[in-house]
Order: structure tokens, then sequence, then C-alpha cells
């Protein structure tokens, strides 16, 4: 809060803030090059000093912005600088994908900013249909206690609108549910592959099997990719990858593997993450169900209806049965 004029209230987050600023001043004396670094600097030179804009620069006509559920209170402040009128914004975003800010993200008001008008997307186009039947719980889910945590009429027009999967949409296949170890992962991976590959015409013109990790111990899973790649060459013109939700948000996977052990960086905001997770497939979605699976993870896939489940194997089904209960 104190870095764009806040006052930091409340002892409690007096030690936070304090950490945070030695953070930034620790990242300001090594002159690391990184995202956060140059948005601080952009925000004290445009929005804290309020100096004019550099000679020669020319203010925006329009700004549109993507991915706005990202965005913290003084992303939106250093952009509003940036415009000739603060009322030539587009904002788009998906706030069940608030993977970062839950349900506090918020399109904040400008001054000099008329009333916002708000338009929601009512039907999934990307999303393959038999994969949006079975995550539209979960996005349902999201906006009842993102609902219920904003108070002002404002904000509840803000919050995104449930997953209404298009039966005109791409089929794809309904999301494969496999129990194993994580020593498995790779043989169970390959088989998969190998029974779904053909099955989409796509495919054939290349894509990329993504398997989701929170943090990627890059050893580890060279040798775990490099398994599958070997098991499946000639068979499948797939690239093999692995991924955390930060680097994949926003794009798109033929296949998505979501290995339940690992678990996501933040607990507050797991929901948002798994379903931002498995809304990245384009054709086939596989999610890894185990011994090791956390509490979190047995709680989102309880929000699956079974019929829009493929279970790889009675050891699966019974699995995922017995994880929920």
């Amino acid at each position: 809060r104190g870095w764009h004029g806040a006052p930091v209230r409340g002892d409690r987050r007096r030690p936070f803030f304090d950490d945070l600023q030695a953070i930034r001043d620790h990242l300001e004396r090594l002159q690391v090059d990184c995202s956060t670094r140059r948005r601080l600097r952009a925000h004290e030179r445009l929005v804290v000093s309020e100096p004019p804009l550099p000679e020669g620069f020319q203010p925006y006509t329009h700004v549109f912005v993507e991915e706005c559920q990202d965005f913290l209170k003084a992303d939106f402040e250093i952009l509003f600088k940036l415009a000739i009128d603060v009322n030539e914004f587009v904002v788009t975003g998906d706030t069940c994908q608030s993977i970062w800010h839950g349900a506090s993200t918020d399109v904040p008001r400008a001054d000099g900013m008329r009333e916002k008008t708000w338009s929601r997307l009512e039907a999934a186009i990307r999303t393959p249909y038999r994969i949006g039947c079975c995550l539209s719980p979960i996005s349902e889910s999201i906006i009842r206690r993102h609902g219920n945590t904003e108070g002002e009429a404002e904000a509840e027009e803000q919050l995104a609108s449930p997953l209404r999967p298009r039966r005109d949409a791409i089929p794809g296949i309904r999301p494969v549910v496999v129990w194993c170890d994580d020593d498995a992962v790779a043989e169970k991976t390959t088989e998969i592959i190998r029974a779904f590959h053909d099955k989409d015409d796509a495919s054939e013109r290349g894509g990329e099997f993504t398997l989701l990790d929170k943090s990627v111990d890059r050893r580890d899973w060279e040798i775990l990719t490099s398994s599958i790649r070997q098991k499946l060459e000639g068979e499948a013109s797939l690239n093999i990858t692995v991924a955390s939700i930060e680097t994949i948000k926003g794009q798109e996977r033929w296949g998505i593997g979501w290995i339940t052990s690992s678990g996501f960086r933040s607990e507050n905001t797991f929901l948002e993450c798994a379903y931002t997770a498995t809304s990245r497939a384009s054709f086939l979605l596989v999610i890894f169900i185990g011994p090791d699976t956390p509490v979190a993870a047995w709680s989102v896939l309880n929000m699956l209806d079974e019929k829009h489940i493929r279970f790889w194997d009675r050891a699966s089904e019974d699995g995922l049965k017995a994880g929920i209960n």
C-alpha cells in the first residue's frame, strides 16, 4: 500500500511492508533487471512523483489491457498516466483465473473516469466442449466464493460468468483421471498419449503436451521428459515439456497433465490455480492422482461430475472415490 501513496495501517502490516521494502532496496543495489523493479520505478516516476511525461512522448489515445485479473491497483495507476483520456480503456480478464489475487482482484476507477460498462462472455468458444463440461462446476464455485467476499454492486459486476461450453466448440475428450505414483508418471503419460494422439487431426501437425508442477527441478524433469520422448519416438510428433502455472498462464497446449501431488505455490488461490491449469488444454487433459495428492486437490476433484470424467482404469476410479470421500 505504501508504494502507491496509501498509508500502511496496523502494526501487523508494518513488518510485512518493511520486508518488502528491504527486498526492493536489495533489487536496486544489485541492479536486477526484472519486471517488479521496472514496475516500481515506473510507478514512482509517473504516479508518486507525478513529473511531466518525457519530452517527445505521445500519450496513447486508447489502451487495451488483457489478463486484468493479474493487475494490481498500482499497475492500473501507471496505465492511467499513459492515456490521453482515462475513459478510453478496454480491459479483459477472467476473475476465475486470478491466481495471484483471488477474490481481491479489482479494476479501480481513475479520477475523471465515467461509470464503467461491463460485458460478460456468456459462452466459452475456445475450451473443448467435454473439458468445459467437466470444469464448469469449478468456475461456479470460484464465482460464488468471490461474490461472498465482494460487497459493492460494482464489484459484483466484475465477477466472471461461469464457464458455459458451447456445443459447436471443439469436442475434445473427457478429462482422463489416472491413479499412479509420481515414479509412474512417464509410463502413464506415454500410454495415454498413444491412446488419444491419433484421434485428433491437429496433433498430426505437431503440438505440445505439458506437465504442470509448482517448482521445476530441471534435472528431474529433463529425465522425465526425455523418458517420455524416447518411449514415443516415431509414434507422436509432440513436444513434451514441463511448466509452472505462472509460466503457462494465458497459453494453450494440445495436452495438459496436472500432477496433483505437486500442488501450487499459493494455497489461498488453489482453486483459481487449478481452474487456470486445467483450462489450458485444447484437446487432452490428464489429471494424475495418487497417495501424495493434497487435501486441497481432493476438494477440487470433488466438484467434478463423474459423468464428465474418463477413468484410465479401475484403480483410477477407486482412487478418486476413496480420495474425495
